[in-house]
């Protein structure tokens, strides 16, 4: 029997990828980490053939959905910071990531920030 895989619809795959699965002779279908888009849909065939007669198979179809991780936000210093109003501060999130982009940098990431603050008291209650 010779197992073959074929993408038939979603986003195109790495070359890498490409190469993986052309060689997979196996029911099963191992892509490297990252082969997928977060979100997409993809639609592979897996071919099933005896290997003496290619006019004997069966064809089987697969729809995969890739998920979507969420983004961590990460501010240097913790979760928590005690700045005085007599000084210039600043909050650094450049450590902050998107999930589903984990391999490129986060400079590549096209992270957009907003930030707001909050008056609290000493006891804990904002006015």
């Amino acid at each position: 029997l010779v197992f073959s895989w074929r993408l038939v619809s979603g986003p195109a795959l790495s070359a890498s990828a490409q190469a993986v699965m052309a060689a997979e002779r196996s029911p099963q279908l191992y892509l490297p980490a990252n082969s997928l888009a977060a979100g997409a849909t993809y639609e592979f065939i897996l071919r099933l053939q005896v290997a003496t007669d290619a006019s004997k198979f069966s064809e089987g179809t697969f729809t995969v959905t890739v998920g979507r991780q969420p983004v961590m936000a990460k501010i240097a210093g913790g979760g928590s910071v005690v700045r005085s109003v007599m000084s210039s501060w600043s909050l650094d999130a450049s450590g902050s990531v998107d999930l589903d982009l984990a391999n490129l940098p986060s400079s590549q990431q096209n992270l957009a920030f907003s930030w707001s603050c909050q008056y609290m008291d000493g006891d804990g209650s904002s006015p």
